[in-house]
């Protein structure tokens, strides 16, 4: 539709000059149209589903409902439009359902009980409009949650070390932090092991708040072990049982994180470890040789590191 005016044309529905499916209006103007029901959408055009209006005038249209000169019910565009005097409930001068853009447009003493420009379910992109003595009970400013939110990363491990995910937001164009949104942190410096949120705030001309999670993962146990050889005199422990520090045995090239476990896995009888320290004890009147003892040995882990597969080393005691 191009080249057309529509004046003081009302409707008990939707639409007040127009209701079109899809469509394109082009250099149009548009006074006094009213979409006058209970709930009534679209003072000027209601699109039921997408639209293009372009070079377009809206001035003094109402509806009492949402779109106070045009309601789009799937993504649309408008470009290069004035709207001044406009009125509805939701959206003075437009109403979007679902994504919109509005460029190179003017607004001028439109009013609503709720965003007296426009008003949009979902992402919104505004792009070298000006917009003048708008007014309404609620701010016109876009709703950040309906803008979209992307982390560069949502699973880290832990490392010792302050991470933290870059965040994007978009909107059509990226918004600036500082400048359309802050950033608050669950915890100021994330390090440690868990799940930690991140909630963007609307600044500027945008309101409201949208949240992401991120977590950090425990990191692997890095516990290393290696076997010793341990001496015994057969001297001693004819007298009675000789006990041998852990460190006797076993070389910790990493110790590991969390308590540790020993659990002996076979080697004579007369030489046991304790479970909880590792130590051993060589049993009274053990004759004298060269004695291998395999032993498992297990880290726990603790809130950064998991737990530690068994490593397994052998050994060795000589008694002589």
């Amino acid at each position: 539709m191009i080249n057309s005016y529509f004046t003081n044309n009302t409707a008990n529905r939707d639409g007040g000059a127009i209701n079109m499916d899809s469509g394109t209006v082009s250099n149009c103007n548009f006074a006094d149209n009213k979409a006058t029901g209970t709930n009534s959408w679209g003072g000027a055009i209601m699109f039921v589903n997408t639209g293009t209006v372009s070079n377009c005038n809206f001035t003094g249209n109402k509806a009492t409902r949402n779109g106070g000169a045009v309601y789009f019910w799937n993504q649309s565009t408008v470009t290069n439009c004035n709207f001044t005097d406009n009125t509805a409930r939701y959206g003075g001068a437009i109403y979007f359902y679902k994504n919109g853009a509005v460029k190179k447009s003017y607004f001028k003493d439109n009013s609503a009980n709720n965003y007296s420009d426009i008003y949009c379910n979902s992402e919104l992109i505004l792009d070298d409009n000006t917009f003048v003595n708008n007014e309404t009970n609620t701010s016109d400013a876009i709703n950040i949650a309906n803008a979209k939110l992307t982390l560069s990363k949502t699973a880290f491990t832990y490392n010792t070390k302050v991470q933290k995910p870059t965040v994007t937001l978009t909107n059509g164009a990226v918004l600036k932090e500082g400048v359309d949104y802050t950033l608050q942190w669950s915890t100021a410096s994330p390090k440690n092991a868990g799940t930690y949120t991140v909630t963007v705030t609307g600044i500027g001309d945008y309101t409201g708040t949208a949240k992401a999670t991120f977590t950090i993962n425990k990191a692997a146990n890095p516990l290393t072990v290696k076997a010793k050889t341990a001496t015994v005199k057969f001297s001693a422990v004819k007298k009675k049982a000789q006990t041998l520090a852990v460190s006797k045995v076993v070389t910790f090239s990493k110790k590991g994180q969390g308590t540790l476990t020993y659990a002996k896995a076979s080697g004579n009888k007369k030489i046991t470890i304790d479970k909880k320290t590792g130590k051993v004890t060589v049993g009274k009147g053990l004759k004298k040789g060269t004695y291998k003892v395999k032993v498992k040995i297990k880290a726990k882990g603790n809130a950064n590191y998991k737990v530690s597969a068994f490593k397994t080393i052998t050994f060795k005691i000589k008694i002589k």
